[in-house]
Parts: C-alpha cells; sequence; structure tokens
C-alpha cells in the first residue's frame, strides 16, 4: 500500500489511467469521455497496452485486464495494425500465468464480443478463476442521476446472484479488507476508532461501528472519512452501511451506500451493491460513468471460489431505487426547479463539444497532427452538430404535440439526460450502461424486492419490525411495513418489501420475513433518501 508523501490526493497511476483510456477508445463511455489531462492522447494506444500488461496483478487485474480486451475486441481491437505487439503482450499477460497463448485469449475474447460464443464458455473463461471472468462483456453497473438532501449525485448499483461460498462474500462486504480485495479502487481503508455491538431483537455474530479514513482511486485519487456499520447473521446474511464524515479539500459532498449478500436457496447468494456520490464540483458528476469499470472490478471480486454468477436487470425487477420526485408525469413543477432543469441541460450539451475542442487542441499541442486527421476530425465534429439539430428539431416536434395534447399548463421540460437527444440510451453498445430504469419516478417509497422462490399462492407473508444496524438503532414497526407480492421477471415467485410512511432515518434495516407464522427469510431493506435528480 503507497502512503500517502508518495502517492499525493491528485496521483493519477499510470496503469489507471491506461485502462480509462483504453476503455474510452473501446466506446465504453458513449458520448463522455475522462478528462485524462496526463499524456494520454491519440497515439497513446501502444504505452497504454503495454502499460496494462505490465502491471502486477495486485495493481490490475486479469478481470479488468479481461475486460477493457473484451470491449477492445468489440471496437474491432483499434489501431491493431500498429500496436499488434502490445496487444499480444496484454493478452499474454492474461493468459501465460494460466497456461495459455496470447492468441487464444484474443480469439476468445473476438467471439464473444461478435456474438459468436458466449464468454463464459470460452477456453479462456475455463481456464482463468471465476472471480477474473465474472461479468466479463456483461452490465452489473447500472447508474442514474438523484439528489439527496437537495444536492446532486450519481447512483451506482449492481445486483447479481453468485454460487459463491457466504464466507468470502461476508469477507468482501468487510471495509477492512476492501484495499485486498480491490486494490485498483480502495487505495486505503484505515480504521481510525471501532465499537463492536449488539441489536435489539436480532441475532447477529457480528455487529460493529467504525469510522475509516478512505483513499480512493476515482479519475484522480480522493481521501475521505467514512463511517460504516457492520451486520452478519446466522451465515444466511451480511450487509453493511457507509457514509460521508468528512471529505477532504471538501471535494465529494454525497457518499454512501451498502454492501448486502443473502442465501436465497440452492447454494446461491443474491448480492447488491450501492454507492450514491456527490461531487462538490458538478462537472465532477459524469465521473460516475469512468468509475464504472473500477466498480465492476470490486463487484467481481465477491464472486471469489465461485463457478457461477449471474447479473440481474434492475428495469426488470424494481429494487432497490431512489423514491420519486413529487410531482407526477405532466404536472407543471415551480418555476425555479425547472429553470435550473433547462440550466442543466443545455450544461450538459455543451460538455460534448468542449471535449472536442479539447480534443483537437491536445492532438495540437502534442504534434504530429496531419491534414488527413483534421479532416477526419472535422468529418465527425459537422456529423455530430447534425445531429444534435436533428435531435433538437425532433424534440421540439413532440413537445409541440405534447402542448396540443395538454394544454399550455404543460411544463415544457429538458430530455431525459439518460435518453438525451444527444446519443442513444447508454444500454446500447456500451458495457457499463446507465439504467435509468433502476430509478423508478412513480413517487413510491424505497423498498426491496426479495425472491421467495417455494412461495405458495396462498401462503401469507408478514414482515418483522426493520431494525437499523447503524448506531442509535432506529426501528420501524411491523405494522408500518407493507409486504407485497410480485413475481420476477423468470417467474420466480417474490415479495416487494417497503415502509410506509414517517421520517426514518437513512441506513440498513434488517429483520425477517415470517411465512404463515413462520420466519423464513431474512429482510435487509435500505433507505438512500435519494430522489431522482430530474423528474
Amino acid at each position: 500500500m503507497t502512503g500517502p508523501d508518495v502517492n499525493p490526493v491528485g496521483h493519477i497511476d499510470p496503469a489507471h489511467q491506461a485502462l480509462l483510456g483504453l476503455h474510452d477508445l473501446a466506446g465504453t463511455f458513449g458520448d463522455a469521455h475522462p478528462d485524462l489531462d496526463h499524456g494520454f492522447g491519440p497515439d497513446s494506444t501502444g504505452r497504454a497496452l503495454a502499460q496494462l500488461a505490465e502491471a502486477p496483478e495486485d495493481q490490475v487485474s486479469f478481470g479488468a485486464r479481461l475486460d477493457v480486451l473484451h470491449a477492445l475486441a468489440g471496437a474491432d481491437f483499434p489501431g491493431y495494425d500498429r500496436h499488434e505487439a502490445e496487444y499480444v503482450r496484454l493478452a499474454q499477460s492474461i493468459g501465460a500465468p494460466h497456461g495459455l497463448d496470447a492468441q487464444t485469449v484474443l480469439d476468445d475474447v473476438k467471439a464473444s464480443a461478435g456474438g459468436d460464443a458466449a464468454f463464459a464458455e470460452t477456453t479462456t473463461a475455463r481456464a482463468l478463476p471465476h472471480e477474473a471472468t465474472a461479468f466479463v462483456g456483461e452490465d452489473v453497473c447500472h447508474t442514474a442521476r438523484v439528489k439527496v438532501g437537495g444536492k446532486p449525485a450519481t447512483w451506482i448499483f449492481s445486483e447479481f446472484e453468485t454460487d459463491a461460498a457466504f464466507e468470502n462474500l461476508a469477507s468482501w462486504v468487510d471495509p477492512n479488507n476492501w484495499p485486498v480485495r480491490s486494490p485498483m479502487l480502495f487505495k486505503r481503508m484505515d480504521l481510525i476508532q471501532g465499537t463492536a455491538t449488539d441489536l435489539a431483537g436480532l441475532e447477529g455474530e457480528q455487529h460493529w461501528h467504525g469510522e475509516f479514513l478512505e483513499e480512493v482511486q476515482l479519475v484522480d485519487r480522493l481521501r475521505t472519512g467514512l463511517h460504516c456499520d457492520y451486520y452478519s447473521r446466522r451465515g444466511n446474511s451480511v450487509g453493511m452501511t457507509y457514509n460521508l464524515t468528512f471529505s477532504v479539500n471538501n471535494q465529494i459532498i454525497v457518499d454512501r451506500g451498502f454492501l448486502l449478500a443473502t442465501d436465497i436457496g440452492g447454494g446461491l447468494h443474491r448480492v447488491k451493491a450501492l454507492k450514491i456520490v456527490g461531487f462538490e464540483e458538478s462537472g465532477w458528476d459524469t465521473v460516475a460513468l469512468f468509475v464504472c469499470p473500477l466498480w465492476t472490478d470490486f463487484v467481481r471480486q465477491a464472486t471469489t471460489g465461485g463457478t457461477s454468477s449471474t447479473p440481474r436487470d434492475p428495469s426488470e425487477q424494481p429494487t432497490p431505487a431512489p423514491s420519486g420526485s413529487g410531482p407526477s408525469p405532466g404536472m407543471p413543477l415551480p418555476g425555479d426547479e425547472l429553470l435550473d432543469e433547462w440550466v442543466d441541460f443545455f450544461g450538459e450539451a455543451a460538455k460534448t463539444y468542449a471535449h472536442l475542442v479539447g480534443d483537437v487542441a491536445r492532438k495540437a499541442v502534442a504534434g504530429g497532427y496531419r491534414a488527413p486527421e483534421m479532416v477526419k476530425d472535422g468529418a465527425r465534429y459537422w456529423s455530430q452538430l447534425a445531429k444534435d439539430w436533428s435531435r433538437a428539431w425532433a424534440y421540439g416536434i413532440e413537445l409541440i404535440q405534447d402542448i396540443a395534447e395538454e394544454g399550455t399548463d404543460l411544463a415544457p421540460k429538458p430530455p431525459d439526460p439518460d435518453r438525451s437527444w444527444r446519443s442513444q440510451p447508454r444500454t446500447e453498445g456500451s458495457g457499463y450502461a446507465t439504467a435509468a430504469a433502476v430509478a423508478t419516478r412513480t413517487g413510491e417509497p424505497e423498498g426491496t424486492t426479495i425472491p421467495i422462490p417455494a412461495l405458495t399462492t396462498g401462503a401469507t407473508v408478514t414482515s418483522s419490525d426493520l431494525v437499523s444496524i447503524e448506531a442509535g438503532a432506529a426501528i420501524i414497526s411491523a405494522a408500518a411495513v407493507t409486504v407485497t407480492r410480485t413475481t420476477l421477471a423468470d417467474g420466480t415467485a417474490a415479495v416487494r418489501v417497503a415502509p410506509e410512511g414517517g421520517d426514518y432515518p437513512a441506513g440498513l434495516y434488517v429483520g425477517m420475513l415470517a411465512v404463515d407464522g413462520q420466519p423464513l427469510v431474512p429482510v435487509q431493506i435500505y433507505l438512500s433518501h435519494a430522489v431522482h435528480g430530474t423528474p
């Protein structure tokens, strides 16, 4: 672990920069581009590939290398003619420790990215440990814009099922282990103070609170103080929550979330992970998208020792989600709020052209910017402008139609930022998509959906009191908890659990569901107090 004098706040590891730059080259981030002001440019592809190939495993995991190589394969290996040797070196760094040659790795990621083979069935996937191959080429990082206490933030959420052992999941959830489990993202988690405690009315194997000094590598390195709460029960459920206590240089204004793992039977565990992060400088809000490769590698470590892991699409099952933001669709909002939305919208639109201008400037300063490249870039920029105008016109026509149908009381709102007229939804062609569907706009309370495969048609399901694992142990009484039967997209019986009314503190609440009076299923529900940033 490197100390602060070696890598101060703001430092960017070269391998970290190379990883983001190659994902950007592959089109992972769509129209957004990480602001890499430390030497990454049009001629950096070979150097970036070599940096990842040469990086030690505890700096860049096999999974992170595979994931970016898979993304590059989906873009037909950009610059392969010039950088074949470096592509081979990266593939060799993945394959050689596991008895594979570089060509096998390249062929397998190309076949998978092209849809010719499921990656899990390739020779490469069978040779590497599961925690290196889980979620390669799959979307397990979903983002949405939210507000917490009126502060803008980004919701980053993952949910999946895995056959990894509970002991491994409990270790992964524990923040003391994050720098070892995911050194790419967590550079340090120093426990400043910790207290073991009991949770009234519930049997727990471990329950403690801790204050940590955290250092993370997003685009720059950032340091924060986090209050963490950890709870584990009978080997079948484990969870932790964290919340910001301070940020060095006040760069972060919101940082809260959870990690959860629950035994759902049949040797499987349901895993959920949430991070809600907001920055003092609004321009940093797009950073959350660039964190997805690192976040994915972090959640991938939860599958250590397993053989099968399957991502769940939050759009197919609303769990968890920030609550709705108040007015129903079509209802006018207060003028100031509506004006803020349009200002935010035009600010986001302008960023595209700021990135384009910055791209040209970097190329010019780097030297060797030849006429053919200028012509190619010029065509790309004019094409972008034409698309923007056409989409803006289409949106204007739709707005006029809406006003004709709804009347002049309709508040004309900017397009949904996650389905902007500047680009297609990020779920198309992006390994790390914005899944706006994870955040419901219906105004329903926060809750969680729990699968109960053996639930019979006539069974009655009720909830116990839900007790917060946070210091102070707030309680949501059973009478205030609604349990509604539902069915998951795959046909599995489930229930939706949500507290009604009450000003409950944010945090993780735990309890039990009883089926026909018999306590059988653990409940873990996180109240984020986040609402949609753009209702």
